[in-house]
């Protein structure tokens, strides 16, 4: 029985990967030529501690670091 068991939850674990990993595919053309026209218009502003940064005009995504 503990054979079958492991068995069936072996199974189902990979079940489970298996269907995470799947996704949809996308275009990687339409993806390089949005980051290259994203890219070439950048805005240069200096942060508190004056070093210079540069950014896309337009920001999708951001990553939090530190307390909120």
């Amino acid at each position: 029985m503990k054979k079958k068991s492991f068995a069936l939850l072996i199974l189902g674990s990979l079940m489970l990967l298996l269907a995470g990993c799947g996704g949809q595919k996308s275009n990687s053309q339409s993806t390089s030529s949005k980051a290259s026209t994203t890219a070439t218009t950048q805005r240069t502003f200096t942060d508190s501690v004056g070093r210079k940064v540069k950014l896309p005009q337009k920001i999708t995504k951001i990553a939090p670091s530190g307390p909120l």
